[in-house]
C-alpha cells in the first residue's frame, strides 16, 4: 500500500479521509432516498435504508482503494517507460566518456516525467551528501515498488565499485524492459478486444432486429 501511495504522491491521511467520506456518503444516501420516498406517501420499512446504507457504505469505502490501485498501476507502467528512456540516456552518456555517476545525473536532468524528477532529486542529494547514487536509486525503487529500478541500481553499483562493463549490461536491461512492456501492452489490447466483443454482438443483434422487424411485422400482418 505504501508503494502505491508513493507512486501517486498521496498520503495515508488523504486516503483514509477519502474512505471515510465515501463510506459516510454511501450510508447516508439510502436514508435520504428513503426519507424522500416516505414523504411522497410510500411506506417502506426503516430496516431497508439501514441495510442498504451498510452495503452502499462498504462499497463507498472501498472505492478510493480501487481508484488508488488503478492509478498506481498506470503510474508504475509510466515509471517503467521513463526508466527505459533514462537507461538510453545513461548509455549515451557512458559512450561519450562520462563516469557512471555523471551519466546518471545528466540522464535524470533531461527527463521530464515524474519518475525522472524523482531520480534527479535523489541523485542531486547524493552529490551533496557523498552517498553513492546507486544506493539512493535502489532505495527509491524499494519505496516506489519498481523492481526494475532496483536492478538498474545494482548494475550501476557493480560498475562503480568493481569497474564492470556497464554499457552492455544497461543496454540489455533496457531491451528486456521494452520487450516486457510490449508484451504487457499486447495483453492489455487483447483484453480490451475481448471486453468489446459482447457489446459489439449486442449492437449487431439489435441492429438486425431493428432492420428485420418491419418485414417480419408485415409478413405476420399479411398472414
Amino acid at each position: 500500500m505504501g508503494a502505491r501511495l508513493a507512486l501517486v504522491n498521496q498520503s495515508w491521511e488523504i486516503l483514509c479521509s477519502q474512505c471515510v467520506l465515501s463510506a459516510f456518503a454511501g450510508f447516508v444516501l439510502p436514508a435520504m432516498t428513503w426519507a424522500i420516498v416516505r414523504a411522497g406517501g410510500v411506506r417502506i420499512s426503516w430496516s431497508v435504508p439501514v441495510w442498504a446504507g451498510l452495503v452502499v457504505g462498504a462499497a463507498g469505502a472501498s472505492l478510493p482503494l480501487l481508484v488508488l490501485n488503478a492509478e498506481a498501476k498506470t503510474a508504475r507502467r509510466q515509471a517503467r517507460r521513463a526508466l527505459c528512456s533514462f537507461l538510453d540516456l545513461v548509455i549515451l552518456g557512458l559512450a561519450a566518456g562520462m563516469g557512471i555517476e555523471s551519466a546518471l545525473l545528466t540522464a535524470a536532468q533531461v527527463g521530464e516525467s515524474d519518475m525522472a524528477r524523482r531520480m534527479h532529486a535523489v541523485l542531486t542529494i547524493c552529490r551533496a551528501t557523498g552517498e553513492p547514487p546507486w544506493e539512493a536509486l535502489a532505495r527509491l525503487g524499494s519505496v516506489l515498488g519498481v523492481e526494475e529500478l532496483c536492478e538498474v541500481a545494482a548494475a550501476a553499483g557493480l560498475a562503480g565499485l568493481e569497474g564492470a562493463r556497464i554499457r552492455q549490461t544497461l543496454a540489455a536491461r533496457a531491451a528486456t524492459m521494452r520487450s516486457h512492456e510490449m508484451a504487457r501492452a499486447e495483453a492489455d489490447a487483447n483484453d480490451v478486444t475481448e471486453r468489446l466483443f459482447l457489446p459489439g454482438a449486442v449492437l449487431l443483434v439489435g441492429f438486425l432486429l431493428f432492420v428485420g422487424y418491419p418485414a417480419f411485422a408485415r409478413i405476420t400482418t399479411g398472414l
